[in-house]
């Protein structure tokens, strides 16, 4: 698994997005990340969930799911991402909408990016995932 840790610069989908992590001083293509790790999702059974504060979104491979990753790209961009419902032609969610959304909503805000590769790719705030450590270490 890839773990990015840092502060989101997203201006749009055409621009690029980036990640700084303060303490290695590094800036990190964070738009070349999700363009592999999509494209490595591309075609298989998946799920996407996004919490409710809109602080998460987590795309994941699932065997049980009746959507289908689909990826389309144009010179080399990615164009479209929907999870395309194998039941019915005329349904599906739009990934790209959610994901610059989420990218949108964070800008300027550490997160953490978390790829297991072709399996999932999830994108949270960091100040979720340190409430989430609190309560933990409070049940233990």
């Amino acid at each position: 698994m890839t773990t990015v840790r840092g502060k989101l610069t997203f201006s749009g989908w055409e621009e690029p997005w980036t990640v700084k992590d303060e303490k290695k001083g590094e800036e990190i293509d964070l738009k070349s990340i999700l363009k592999i790790a999509f494209n490595k999702m591309d075609g298989q059974k998946a799920s996407l969930t996004r919490t409710s504060d809109s602080n998460t979104l987590t795309i994941t491979v699932d065997e049980a799911s009746h959507k289908v990753l689909k990826v389309e790209e144009i010179s080399g961009n990615m164009k479209t991402i929907i999870l395309k419902d194998t039941r019915n032609d005329a349904c599906f969610t739009n990934v790209r909408a959610n994901l610059i959304d989420i990218l949108a909503k964070l800008n300027g805000e550490e997160v953490t990016i978390e790829l297991e590769d072709g399996k999932r790719i999830s994108i949270q705030k960091v100040c979720e995932e340190k409430a989430r450590e609190k309560k933990n270490d409070h049940e233990r």
